[in-house]
This record gives structure tokens, sequence and C-alpha cells, in this order.
């Protein structure tokens, strides 16, 4: 077996497997690292669980899909979220010891839908933007690093409602602060323009920088200013500062912000804001898929991809050579029973 897919499976099964917080039932016909195995390769190859049980079923001693999500449903939440917690802090321990601090970091704030084609009153499922043939989903809220080779994600949390959001991110803010040695500045997009959200940041002397919606009055204050690249701005009954900046290809920005710098400096450190959707891609390359309507499974599945994903990030900082994600599906590929993959069975071969 590749001997970076071995560094990869054994640091990931030591990290996932406190996520497996379920009792096997006495005489159980498998262990846990039996279901952990399972799991993994679901993973990895987002592989919905019948499919690839089956397939191994042939080859191997595994678990049914079915055996596999009655046990996972056993596992309360707020359990899995609790745990999470840990283990995303075993992540950043993980990168110190490699010698990366989270010195001077910029994080971000973003929530990941993950559509729903089902019942709107399915538990956790919240009303979204139409998209896809639907308007709910399965909503988190992750807050990442955005500083290059440290793009780790130091927190997940579901969400069951965007009211209140202000509350919930301070309070994540707070929790993610003890993480990190110093925060350069908290990046947003413009789904968490909120005054109390925006008036606490300015109160706690937080750098941040969020674009504001373009409405006529901001634009009716911006021709007024229109000279100066900083104005304030009186909305939703607090003051902020703005910045208008005009990138390469014209577009320009309203950016609010409590950070001293020319407004194309603010955009730039805005802009990188941006990796952010690079990491929620790379973390869906970790997503086992699944159709079910259970909310523990797809915080379950929505968790062990965020920590997979950690697991990749760290193995970049240990190694000179980027390491491919297709480059560990290949090798948990080779890793699987000989004879899974019979060519000469397969359709044209």
């Amino acid at each position: 077996m590749d001997a970076l897919f071995l560094k990869f499976n054994n640091f990931v099964k030591n990290l996932i497997s406190p996520l497996f917080a379920f009792e096997l039932k006495p005489c159980s016909w498998y262990k846990k690292k039996d279901f952990i195995d399972l799991t993994l390769f679901m993973s990895v190859m987002n592989s919905y669980a019948e499919g690839l049980s089956q397939t191994l079923r042939e080859h191997k001693h595994a678990p049914t899909s079915e055996t596999l999500l009655d046990y996972l449903k056993t596992i309360k939440a707020d359990d899995v979220l609790e745990i999470a917690k840990t283990q995303i802090d075993l992540c950043v321990e993980t990168l110190k010891s490699k010698g990366i601090t989270l010195d001077k970091v910029a994080i971000a704030f973003d929530w990941h839908d993950l559509p729903y084609y089902g019942s709107h009153q399915t538990q956790g499922v919240i009303g979204t933007k139409p998209k896809n043939g639907t308007a709910y989903a399965f909503s988190f809220l992750t807050v990442s690093v955005l500083t290059p080779h440290k793009r780790i994600v130091l927190a997940v949390l579901p969400l069951k409602t965007r009211k209140n959001l202000a509350i919930t991110v301070l309070q994540l803010l707070s929790h993610v602060k003890q993480k990190i040695k110093s925060l350069f500045y908290v990046a947003f997009d413009n789904g968490f323009q909120d005054s109390q959200l925006l008036q606490a940041l300015i109160t706690q002397q937080i750098p941040f920088v969020i674009p504001l919606r373009d409405t006529v009055k901001l634009q009716k204050r911006w021709r007024w200013k229109r000279y100066a690249k900083r104005f304030n701005y009186f909305t939703q009954g607090m003051e902020i500062d703005v910045v208008e900046a005009v990138d390469t290809k014209a577009n320009r920005y309203f950016l609010g912000t409590n950070m001293s710098g020319r407004p194309k400096t603010i955009l730039k450190l805005y802009k990188k804001r941006w990796g952010i959707e690079t990491s929620y891609r790379m973390i869906g390359q970790f997503q086992p898929k699944t159709t079910s309507n259970s909310y523990v499974i797809r915080v379950f599945y929505f968790v062990l991809a965020v920590l997979l994903y950690n697991v990749w990030v760290l193995l970049n900082a240990r190694v000179k050579n980027h390491v491919k994600v297709v480059r560990l599906k290949l090798s948990c590929f080779w890793s699987l029973p000989s004879g899974i993959i019979d060519l000469e069975r397969s359709p044209g071969g």
C-alpha cells in the first residue's frame, strides 16, 4: 500500500474513531473497526453506503449499509458536535507540532448548504434561496483559516435557523480565538450583514471586512461622497466606515470595515475570503453520499468530511510536494481487496 496513504489512514482512524460513539449490540458480528473502515472508504470514494458495502461484502467481512446507518442513528447529533470540537483541537495541535502556528491569521465565516429534496419539515432542514430544484437544505456554519498553508476548519455548527445569526457568530468567534495565537482579521460575505454583529465587532475592536449590499441608500451616500474612497455610512441604526474599491475587472465593491488601509488593500484582504469556496469543494471530495433524511447522519457525514479535509491540510503541511486529493483517492482504491475491480467482467472490457 502507498506509504502516504498509510500515514493518512493511521492518523484518520485515530481522529475519526471517537465519532463512532455507539455501543455494539451483544454478540455483534462486526467490530467498530469494520464500521470505521467502511465509512472511511465511503468518504474517500464519495460513495453511498449501500453500493460500497455490497462490493466490499463480496470480498471481505463488512457490515451492510442498513447496519451501519442503524448504528449511526443511535448517536446524538450534539455528541457528534462535541467530539468534533475536541478532534479539531487535535488538528490544530498537530499543525503546531509541525512548527506551524496560527499566528496573525485571517479567518472567514461562511455557511454551506447541502440541498435537500424531501419534506421541509424534516429535522435540521431550513429554507434557502431556490437552487437546483429545491429551496431547502441542511446548512452548516464553518470558520476557516484563510492564511495559505494553514487553511484548516476551526469550527463547524449546523444551522437550524438563520435567526439570531449574530449571536451564533459571536459565540463561535469567542471559541475560535482561543485556538489561535493572534487574529489578523475576520472576513464575511454580505449574508452576515447585521447591525448587532457589526456593532459588536467594532466595540470589541475585532478587525473585519464585509461587503455591503448595494442598496439605493448606499448608492445615494456614495454619490454624495463620491470623491472620498472612505466614508461613514449609517445603516440599521449604526454607523460604519465604508471603503469603495474597484478591481481589475471594473467591479465596484463597498466594503464595511474597521481596518485602516487603502481601499485596494482592503479589497485584496476581502478577496482572500474566496479561498473558502475552494475549501468547501475539497470538503465535498471527502463527504459520503446519502439521501437519508436523518439529521444525525447528515451532521455525522459533514463533520467527518471536515475532519478528513483537515487531515489533507495537515498532510500538505508535512510534505514538500503538494498532495493532491486524487492521489489519496487512488491510494484508497488500490488498498481495496484484490479482485474487487475485475476489468475482464467490466462492460466493454
